[in-house]
């Protein structure tokens, strides 16, 4: 008997069998150096750069910068919010060979703000490593991480634009091999328990939340072969494409609902989720509580209080009212519908 196919929505990513005809076109092609994680991309090119003094946004993923390695690193923070997207840097107080991380924040961004002379700029292209910004980019290094929105494992990538110095792709270290393997039987088990599989649920859990913690530790390495071997035969621009059209299906479908608002990108760009921000903290809880019971699992990016360095805080009151949905290839407009109803069922239900 085949069982019917399961619903859900967000969380971790599952495999999604489908090719394209034609190679897949990354802004890194035959000029970037692949990774395990976008971490370890970062601190491949910190390492090249022999940088002592590192500028970050202070809405930026904490867990990053806690992974850095070199702790003799000097951690500056900006201020920038997804509610005040910084438009110029130039007056930061940079000295010679400070590195400034630039994001492109929930892929909010069309390109980046105005910036100091005499700074290395790295751009972190994760939310969106395909846009035009990321292809025309003529920054001194990129990185991303390359399993936020693709159907992989693990995987990072850095480049440079401009040509710059890159380190040298790292081997695949034993133990990062095993804990990618261990999300990749997680990704495999969850596509094969959505269509309906006798496949125990907290056992592909089980596996995606080991590898995931794994993956946060260990040497610098490349990727899985299996990572590497798919990326050319992704159908990236239609994935996009559909972002986008998943995006917009939710924005059209929410309305203006009492509560909560939505972060539009700017025409032109293609934000990484649904993100919403809630009036009150207790509010999100309270919605995000409602949709999880209806399996919606919102993703909180970032839990700003964990931060090792120093953020204002008005952007960790913020981060507290925020969750972001997700609206990748995996779904179609009528599940991001579906996803928008039940949260307005959820403010309606917490007023």
């Amino acid at each position: 008997m085949i069982r019917e196919r399961r619903w859900e929505h967000g969380s971790d990513q599952h495999w999604v069998h489908a090719t394209s005809p034609v190679a897949a076109s990354y802004p890194w092609a035959d000029r970037g150096v692949l990774f395990g994680t976008g971490r370890h991309a970062l601190n491949g090119v910190l390492e090249v750069t022999g940088a002592r003094r590192l500028w970050i946004p202070s809405f930026y993923c904490p867990d990053v910068i806690a992974a850095i390695p070199n702790k003799q690193l000097v951690i500056e923070v900006y201020r920038e919010s997804p509610l005040d997207l910084v438009d110029d840097l130039s007056g930061l107080p940079v000295e010679s060979g400070d590195i400034v991380l630039v994001q492109n924040l929930f892929g909010l961004r069309l390109g980046p703000p105005k910036l100091p002379a005499g700074a290395v700029v790295l751009e972190d292209h994760t939310h969106d490593p395909t846009s035009p910004w990321a292809t025309s980019s003529r920054a001194d290094y990129c990185f991303s991480s390359l399993r936020k929105l693709l159907p992989v494992a693990d995987g990072g990538v850095a480049w440079s634009p401009v040509g710059r110095a890159l380190p040298s792709e790292p081997l695949l270290d034993p133990a990062h091999a095993n804990a990618a393997l261990d999300r990749l039987t997680g990704i495999l088990l969850k596509a094969a328990y959505l269509v309906g599989g006798a496949i125990d649920k907290a056992v592909y859990r089980a596996h995606l939340v080991a590898g995931e913690r794994a993956l946060a530790h260990g040497a610098q390495t490349t990727l899985l072969p299996l990572t590497r071997g798919c990326l050319s035969g992704f159908p990236i621009a239609s994935w996009r494409a559909a972002r986008n059209a998943n995006v917009r299906a939710f924005a059209d479908a929410l309305g203006r609902p009492e509560g909560a608002f939505l972060l539009a990108p700017p025409r032109g760009a293609v934000a990484f989720t649904a993100t919403l921000c809630f009036a009150t903290p207790e509010l999100r809880e309270r919605v995000r509580q409602a949709l999880i019971a209806a399996q919606i699992y919102p993703a909180v990016l970032w839990p700003l209080e964990t931060a090792s360095y120093v953020v204002p805080r008005d952007e960790v009151a913020l981060s507290r009212r925020l969750f972001s949905l997700h609206c990748d290839h995996r779904y179609t407009a009528a599940d991001l519908e579906r996803v928008a109803t039940e949260v307005k069922l959820a403010l309606t239900s917490a007023k």
